[in-house]
């Protein structure tokens, strides 16, 4: 049997192993790194009324190599826009592309970009949300079913 003082220093070492494990794994698993990039599909009112949406859309492309792009939807509630507006800034984005690639290798192709950029409703949705499928909304409805996760696209 061992004496009462020593019980106290036996929980006091264990919990000590059991912290100092619990830092390790804690701080070895963060460093993983993450080995499928985010899928992500944006939905834009480019081409409206704010130029806003074409200096977001040009910073994505900027980092275009750190997420799986899945769609562009051009879906603009007031104002011209359009998916035109997304392809001429994808044209821009290919004329710096050369540039970029001396910085960053995995940077989205152009004709890639080009191949889910898709139309969504122009003009402001009807109260129920929605009366007809767009080209758009079609895509976003293919993307969310896909079941195998490929590299590029839908």
């Amino acid at each position: 049997m061992q004496p009462i003082a020593t019980i106290p220093s036996i929980m006091i070492c264990k919990l000590f192993y059991c912290a100092l494990f619990l830092l390790v794994a804690t701080n070895l698993s963060a460093q993983q790194p993450t080995p499928l990039k985010p899928r992500i599909l944006i939905s834009s009112d480019i081409g409206g009324t704010d130029p806003d949406d074409n200096q977001s859309l040009i910073h994505l492309l900027m980092y275009s190599e750190k997420f799986r792009i899945e769609g562009l939807i051009s879906s603009p509630s007031f104002g011209e826009g359009n998916k035109e507006e997304i392809l001429k800034t994808i044209d821009l984005y290919e004329k710096d592309l050369p540039k970029l690639l001396s910085h960053e290798k995995e940077m989205a192709a152009p004709q890639y970009l080009r191949s889910v950029t898709k139309q969504g409703r122009k003009g402001a949705a009807p109260f129920k949300g929605y009366d007809r499928a767009t080209e758009g909304s079609d895509w976003i409805i293919k993307c969310a079913l896909k079941k195998i996760r490929s590299r590029y696209g839908c």
